[in-house]
Formats: structure tokens, C-alpha cells, sequence
């Protein structure tokens, strides 16, 4: 992604390049509209860690999501959708629009589509936080460099640990995957996939603690035949994920807690759309995801035309 200026003032701000603000992007391009995505990351979001994406269409046989996010985000480049690198640290509703607070300069819009995806939940294990990054990480690809682990523990029983052990293992790493339930929640389909490819089901069995050793890692886990301990490289928590709401201004946020957003994408906050995982929940797939941001575009536009005419 390349640094590129952008005017104190446009129509549309896309945060985030997941599949949700990667189809805003093209859409919005398409329409004419004066549309910047930004992204802190590499484009794809999280759909750059699945393994193997078989539900989105026009893909027989399916493909990794590496290569589908790639393709996404050559698309919107070939286009020509500019993207700015930068993380954006606070939505503000501001005269005549939106201030964007990022890491960078400050960035105006009238309307703002917030495509932001989800964050992990934790373990609750003690000294978790001290350990993300060097040793626990959320997503298979981070563990995917030039040196890879020779050990993995994924905690978790439904579709995404199960996907994320797979992806690991298909590159030659050992993965022990534990999940607390007699049963894993995962399809069938997705948990056939990782057991072919050498991953260790531990069922039943529940993380108590984690203690540094050495360059590694010790997991003290509980099953049905007492506690056991298991010395591992890395960690991959994969527990459940909730949606991002940590940038959008308080306003458009219900004191309960959530977002409340109307079929359209459009929340309490005149301007603000959200698509993907703000808006579904736990619907967390790439092909919802893509035609929320569609429709936020489709419904920003509007909201744009209106400007226009006041």
C-alpha cells in the first residue's frame, strides 16, 4: 500500500480493508464517489489467515484466503481505490462531517463507512498480555514467517481453531489442539480437513495455566484423566471473537453495550454506516462481509446526495 495525499476534506472514508471495505472501496471508486480506504495492515483482514475458503462463490474447489484477500486487493488497486496506511485511533463526528484521528495526519469526511472487523477474546490466563506477540499470537499467519514453530497449542473447538491448526500443520508444524467441550463445535468438514493433516485433538481439556520456559512456552491443561503439562512454542488462542467497536464515537454506541445499526448499515449517527463484523456479529463470513460494504456504499451515497442538496 502506498502513502498518499489526501485533501483536508472528501466524501468517503473507508476504515479498515477487510473484505467489507475492500468492496466499499470498489463500489464507491465505481460510483464516483471521493473515496479513501484506510488500513493499518496488509488489505484482507483476518480472511488472510483462513486456510481454505470453499463458500464464496465463483471459486470451484476453493482457495486459500491469502490468495483470495490478494486477489480482493488487487482488484481495488488496479481500479485505482486509494488507500492510505495508517491506524485510525478515534471516529469524531466533527462540523460538516467526520474527524479521523490516525496515526498520521488528521483525516475529514463527510460520511464514514466503519468496516473494522473484530478482536480476539482473551484466555484469562495470567500474564497473557506480557506474552502476545512473541508468544501467543491470534492468527496462524503471524506464526508463518522465515523461522516457523516446531510446536503450536490451539485452544479452541469451532471452526476458526480448527482452521487456523490446519493451516499450521499444512506447513509442516506439530499442533496440539485442545477445546474444553467432549464435542468441538466445528463442522465436520473443517475438523476431517485438520485431523488429515496430522493435527492432535486434546477434547475435553482446559487451559489452566502457561509458564515462560525458555524460548517456549509450558501449558498446564485438565482433562477427564487429570492434569497434564505440554511444552509448546507458541500459543494460538482462538476462543471467540467480538466485534471492534473501540474507534466509533460513544454516541452511536447503546449504553448496554453494541451497535445498533438498521438494515441499511446506518447507525444513530447521521454519516456513519458500518459493514462486516460490526454489523453481523457473529456472522463472520468474507461473502456477508463483502456485500455489507456494498450496501453501506450504496446507502452513504445517498446520504451524500442529500448533502448536496441542503
Amino acid at each position: 500500500m502506498k502513502r498518499l495525499p489526501w485533501k483536508t476534506m472528501g466524501e468517503l472514508a473507508v476504515v479498515g480493508a477487510g473484505p467489507a471495505g475492500l468492496a466499499a472501496g470498489i463500489q464507491a471508486h465505481r460510483m464516483g464517489l471521493e473515496v479513501l480506504v484506510l488500513e493499518r495492515d496488509r488489505p484482507g483482514g483476518a480472511l488472510r489467515a483462513a486456510f481454505h475458503v470453499e463458500n464464496y462463490p465463483g471459486f470451484p474447489g476453493g482457495l486459500p484466503g491469502k490468495t483470495l484477500a490478494d486477489r480482493m486487493a488487487r482488484q481495488a488497486q488496479a481500479l485505482g481505490v486509494p488507500f492510505h496506511e495508517a491506524e485510525v485511533l478515534r471516529i469524531l463526528p466533527a462540523e460538516g462531517g467526520f474527524l479521523l484521528e490516525t496515526s498520521g495526519e488528521k483525516v475529514r469526511a463527510r460520511a464514514v463507512i466503519a468496516a473494522t472487523g473484530s478482536r480476539p477474546r482473551k484466555l484469562g490466563i495470567p500474564g497473557e498480555d506480557d506474552l502476545l506477540g512473541s508468544l501467543i499470537f491470534h492468527r496462524a499467519d503471524q506464526l508463518l514467517g522465515s523461522s516457523l514453530p516446531g510446536k503450536v497449542l490451539v485452544v479452541g473447538g469451532g471452526d476458526a481453531a480448527f482452521d487456523q491448526a490446519a493451516l499450521l500443520a499444512s506447513r509442516g508444524v506439530e499442533v496440539l489442539l485442545a477445546h474444553r467441550s467432549p464435542r468441538p463445535r466445528a463442522l465436520p468438514r473443517i475438523i476431517s480437513t485438520a485431523c488429515s493433516l496430522g493435527v492432535r485433538v486434546l477434547p475435553g481439556a482446559r487451559l489452566l495455566s502457561l509458564e515462560r520456559e525458555g524460548d517456549g512456552l509450558v501449558a498446564s491443561l485438565l482433562d477427564s484423566e487429570g492434569r497434564k503439562t505440554a511444552g509448546v512454542d507458541a500459543l494460538l488462542p482462538a476462543v471467540g471473537k467480538e466485534p471492534d467497536f473501540s474507534l466509533l464515537p460513544p454516541e452511536a454506541l447503546h449504553p448496554g453495550g453494541g451497535l445498533p445499526v438498521d438494515g441499511r448499515g446506518r447507525t444513530g449517527v447521521p454519516g456513519l454506516f458500518a459493514a462486516g463484523d460490526l454489523r453481523r456479529g457473529l456472522d463472520r463470513q468474507a461473502v456477508i462481509a463483502a456485500g455489507d460494504g456494498m450496501a453501506a456504499v450504496l446507502e452513504a451515497a445517498r446520504f451524500l446526495e442529500e448533502c448536496r442538496h441542503v
